[in-house]
């Protein structure tokens, strides 16, 4: 066990001033066993007008938390209308939930936004550009954990149920869902302390059970049951300082109340930033980067494969050793994606990364198998290495569910871009969009950036009585400043001409499916005569399987790629094609880079960036 002395809780975490409340006495000396790496949280997104959190004077977040709504569903964040709504109004919309459920076993839940390129664009693909430098590393921000991974933590540690519409809600990166630019406000620490107080009740309620100790006045059963949870829970590191603070906590309070002692200790625990963080310093054998130890390196695996913190297992492969190469971590990894629980987080990748809206409560069984099925295509990877990208793209990949089998009758439905939960969540209303699914290929698949025009109304489309869907649409080319980002979307959204707002087939919305195929600009177009012509082009693409391995890169590190990582996202790319573009082979290779297993070299108090 890899133990380091305290140090100065950064300033972005001033709420948890408030513990001083749950711990009475004892508070003082709570927040200084709270330790983290360095001052800030933010990321590093490309552009310095997103940045909040330590670059924002105010402290302020600029997204809404609001209240779970009691369905399981996660409150979003505000994002401007649908680029292609031809009733859009330039005023911003709230987002609403895209849930899942809370037993945390399910896929990530993605917060509700429309497909706004201005919004929240994906970085430039740094990842993709020269390679200069092989020692160098981006900067690696403190990730407050998820809300999946909140839920999943404290169900495996504990055994202890938490809604997750009562936690604070995750934000974005681009496309994925991670919480690295906006700092913890009051109303998210409140959120964490109302869960952290039912926890500790249920922990003391089912003591017995939960711990193997006879009782709350157990002192040594007590003090090293609570050890060892702590060292789950701050994702494989449990300080000095921090092992102390716990102890202490115990036994000041068990002089009094045992069960008062035990309850406390759990609600510290929850509420420590080395829980709610990935707080990483690594070894500090570099100047520019620092590689993991054995058990930071533990609590990454975890986060990325199985959504939650070490087991007991894990950390003992640590303890052993067993991390302190690529080829062991490369094993670890291999037994750990092909556990079950690492379904929820391929299913949550291949969600995110379409823009597929998970079925919500109450919805009826075909809308359930309609987004599950997406999520079922991309799980294959966990045990299946024959799964390629060209797999993903073109495959046959039959639904399992009835109602979604009569759905398609006899419909040739190769390929997750074919599936009804991707086409029908990437709808206008009522009207399939050309322009939301170019949108995903685009940005999604192919890595590409785009800009909304500076004045939204130029967004309004007429709909005309008795226009066909791809004529609506393609109003676009007749006004230039539309145009020089639609061009970009809408010809590969055309392929799916044919495919009607709930995913179904339908040949008489057109009878035309051509467009063009340009990964990278207009110059670059190749024309496709029909969708399965379309498809082929897009799973042969170099860029398509570059962009790939860069997706997963971003999505396993928690944070968007800098020129620095570019010698390392080149050595994952290429290890994918040497792989024949395996899914599974794509997922073993990130974690056992050298882009997974260190960090940027930081000292101390000094900046993360």
């Amino acid at each position: 066990m890899r133990k380091r002395s305290a140090r100065k809780s950064p300033s972005q975490l001033a709420p948890l001033g408030a513990l001083l409340a749950v711990l009475g006495p004892l508070g003082s000396v709570a927040l200084g066993g709270l330790s983290t790496a360095c001052g800030s949280d933010s990321a590093n997104p490309p552009n310095p007008s997103a940045m909040t959190g330590a670059s924002n004077p105010t402290g302020k977040s600029p997204t809404s938390s609001t209240p779970g709504n009691g369905t399981g569903e996660q409150p979003g964040v505000t994002l401007p209308s649908s680029p292609d709504d031809p009733n859009a109004s330039p005023s911003p919309t709230t987002g609403g939930g895209e849930g899942t459920p809370s037993t945390g076993s399910g896929p990530d839940a993605n917060p509700t936004d429309s497909p706004n390129p201005a919004a929240n664009p994906p970085p430039p693909p740094a990842g993709i550009t020269e390679c200069k430098d092989p020692s160098l590393i981006g900067p690696t921000p403190i990730r407050r954990i998820s809300t999946d991974e909140y839920v999943n933590a404290v169900r495996d540690v504990f055994n202890v149920g938490v809604e997750i519409g009562q936690l604070p809600a995750d934000e974005k990166l681009g496309i994925f869902r991670t919480n690295v630019v906006t700092r913890v406000t009051d109303d998210n620490f409140e959120r964490y302390r109302g869960v952290a107080k039912t926890a500790g009740a249920d922990v003391v309620a089912n003591f017995a059970a939960i711990s193997g100790c006879t009782s709350t006045m157990d002192t040594s059963c007590v003090t090293t049951f609570l050890n060892g949870a702590a060292r789950r829970l701050f994702h494989g590191t449990l300080e000095d300082a921090d092992a102390t603070l716990i102890s202490d906590i115990y036994t000041t309070l068990a002089a009094t109340d045992a069960s008062v002692a035990v309850d406390t200790a759990v609600e510290w625990m929850l509420l420590s930033p080395r829980f709610l963080f990935m707080v990483e310093f690594g070894k500090n054998d570099s100047t520019t980067r620092s590689t993991l130890t054995g058990s930071e390196i533990a609590g990454r695996l975890a986060a990325f494969f199985w959504r939650t913190v070490p087991d007991n297992a894990l950390l003992q492969a640590a303890d052993s050793g067993a991390l302190d190469t690529p080829e062991g971590v490369r094993s670890q990894a291999d037994t750990m994606l092909s556990d079950a629980r690492s379904l929820p987080m391929l299913q949550s990748f291949g969600l995110q990364l379409l823009r597929v809206t998970p079925a919500t409560a109450g919805s009826d069984a075909l809308e359930v198998q309609k987004s599950d099925q997406v999520g079922e295509i991309f799980a294959k990877a966990s045990t299946d290495a024959t799964l390629t990208y060209a797999g993903l793209i073109t495959g046959d990949h039959p639904p399992s569910g009835s109602e979604l089998q009569a759905f398609y009758g006899d419909e040739d439905r190769r390929g997750v871009l074919l599936t009804a939960g991707f086409l029908e969540s990437n709808k206008n209303g009522m009207r399939p969009s050309p322009v939301k699914r170019g949108y995903v290929v685009r940005t999604a698949l192919l890595c590409g950036t785009l800009q909304l025009p500076t004045d939204p109304t130029v967004m309004q489309l007429v709909d005309s009585a008795g226009s066909s869907d791809k004529e609506v649409f393609n109003a676009h080319s007749s006004n230039a400043q539309c145009w020089s980002c639609h061009k970009m979307m809408d010809p590969l959204g055309d392929a799916f001409g044919q495919y009607d707002a709930t995913g179904g087939f339908d040949a008489t919305l057109t009878q035309d499916t051509s467009g063009s195929f340009n990964p990278d600009d207009d110059t670059q177009a190749s024309d496709f005569q029909d969708l399965s012509g379309f498809l082929t082009m897009l799973s042969q693409d170099p860029k398509a399987t570059e962009c790939f391995a860069l997706q997963m890169t971003r999505f396993a590190l928690g944070r968007n790629e800098t020129e620095n990582d570019a010698c390392g996202v080149q050595d994952i790319s290429k290890a994918f094609g040497d792989a024949s573009y395996s899914v599974r082979e794509l997922l073993l290779s990130i974690a056992a880079s050298s882009t997974f297993t260190s960090r940027n070299a930081v000292v101390a108090g000094g900046e993360c960036r």
